[in-house]
């Protein structure tokens, strides 16, 4: 195993130098308690409160392209660009003479027997761990990384209405802390005019210093009747993060902002602040046992009897946008809010008022590498994720009969709407402050109605 150290610029290799075997430090201390209480409020069993709070923990080892044993000189790719004269045939890389050609100019000979000298050879030769070489592209690693750590608590109230109603209130909280996260190493960062290691490839760095917080409201109702079933739900939450998974984060200033999580520290790309979902289960008073014709013949009860009729509604408020800045500088930045943010919520014009964000007044300065690029000096006074995009609606509806074939044996013939009213539900508005479509919608979220009809048999 190998990985990079962003301290020195060499390689760790793996039970070499002083480096331990598992290079990342060992973590023995996770110490997770589970505590939880129940108590009947009304002593009848109709009425109760309860809670719990929890500690977990995540080793999170990632994929393959992320596993220490697979970095270079170990594992990897080198690569080989034709623009370099570097050649491929039928037999395999070509590089005569020793040398690589001109640029895209690589002629071949004429005997195919004809041994190619110079061949690259298919592994990390004369590899040196304090002097990598300039194709060298890997991980880096935080060695004091501990395993990512999730607190859970929550306290429910739960109250029976009658004989057949239920409702419930319950506040849920979560802060999850050591979130593991990848971040782009080897790039500018806000006033800094030069790569870390200009002289070797890119650099992406594990670091668990992630961290986020959900705090929620849950109300739930339900209804259990003879006829129809129905239930309600409501969610009234905040979601804030600075690492949204550990192979992706904000769109913007992501990297950048590495070091200082604070500065990316806002609402979660799946913050939405209200959610509402119920459903609704009727079955039609009709054909044997039924209120109405209980006694019908079995060819009567094939008609008027099992009929069933479903429907879920979903309501949901919408998910933050995050927007980049204008202009070319590195790296990613957000503009200046510099008023309140509105929403004329047009879909022929523009979603929210671009007015509200500028990079006119973001500063820049060149970088001293030589490249010729320019940096940002500092980060957009806009925070993470403060614009609100559309919200979602949707209604799904099925009609259900039921065949009872035998006893244990029932065959399903339904038909299914899904998006029933066809409600039209849009993407994001586009993010970029400079591009000709900024806080324009250009897209649908979701699909448009779908009809179905489908058998399910039964035993």
């Amino acid at each position: 195993m190998s990985a990079f150290n962003i301290k020195t610029g060499h390689v760790m290799i793996a039970n070499q130098n002083g480096i331990s075997r598992s290079i990342i430090d060992q973590d023995y201390d996770n110490f997770a308690p589970r505590v939880g209480f129940a108590y009947d409020l009304s002593g009848n069993g109709r009425a109760s409160v309860h809670g719990g709070y929890g500690i977990f923990y995540f080793p999170d080892y990632g994929g393959i392209s992320n596993q220490l044993g697979q970095q270079q000189p170990f594992a990897g790719a080198n690569t080989y660009n034709a623009s370099a004269g570097y050649c491929t045939s039928l037999t395999g890389l070509a590089n005569p003479g020793g040398t690589p050609r001109t640029a895209y100019n690589c002629p071949y000979s004429a005997d195919a027997t004809a041994p190619y000298n110079g061949v690259p050879t298919p592994t990390f030769v004369n590899f040196t761990p304090d002097n990598p070489p300039a194709t060298y592209n890997g991980i880096a690693v935080n060695q004091n990384n501990n395993h990512s750590m999730i607190q859970q608590w929550n306290i429910q109230l739960q109250h029976q209405l009658g004989s057949s109603n239920v409702a419930s209130l319950a506040y849920v909280g979560t802060h999850s802390s050591r979130l593991s996260t990848y971040f782009p190493y080897n790039i500018y960062t806000i006033g800094t005019t030069t790569k870390p290691f200009p002289s070797i490839g890119g650099i992406t760095y594990n670091d668990y210093n992630g961290s986020s917080n959900y705090n929620g409201l849950q109300a739930h109702l339900e209804h259990q009747g003879t006829i129809y079933t129905a239930t309600a739900s409501y969610a009234w939450s905040h979601a804030l993060t600075n690492s949204e998974t550990a192979f992706s984060g904000p769109s913007v200033a992501f990297g950048p902002l590495y070091n200082d999580p604070k500065a990316n520290y806002g609402n979660a790309d799946q913050d939405q602040r209200q959610i509402f979902s119920g459903s609704f289960v009727a079955f039609l008073p009709f054909g044997r046992g039924k209120k109405f014709a209980a006694n019908a013949p079995r060819a009567l009860d094939a008609v008027i009897g099992g009929w069933q009729f479903n429907t879920i509604l979903l309501l949901q408020t919408g998910e933050p946008v995050d927007i980049s800045a204008e202009g070319s500088a590195q790296p990613g930045n957000r503009p200046d809010l510099v008023k309140p943010i509105s929403y004329p919520k047009s879909i022929s014009g523009t979603w929210f008022d671009t007015s509200s964000f500028s990079s006119a007044n973001l500063p820049v300065t060149p970088a001293t590498d030589g490249s010729g690029n320019s940096v940002y000096t500092r980060v957009g006074t806009l925070g993470r994720n403060q614009v609100r995009g559309p919200g979602y609606r949707r209604d799904d509806v099925s009609v259900q009969k039921n065949f009872q074939l035998t006893e244990g044996k029932t065959l399903e013939l339904h038909g299914d709407a899904f998006n029933i009213s066809n409600t039209p539900n849009f993407n994001f508005p586009d993010s970029g402050e400079g591009d000709g479509n900024f806080g324009k919608i250009t897209g649908l979220h979701g699909s448009p109605r779908q009809l179905q009809l489908a058998a399910r048999f039964v035993f």
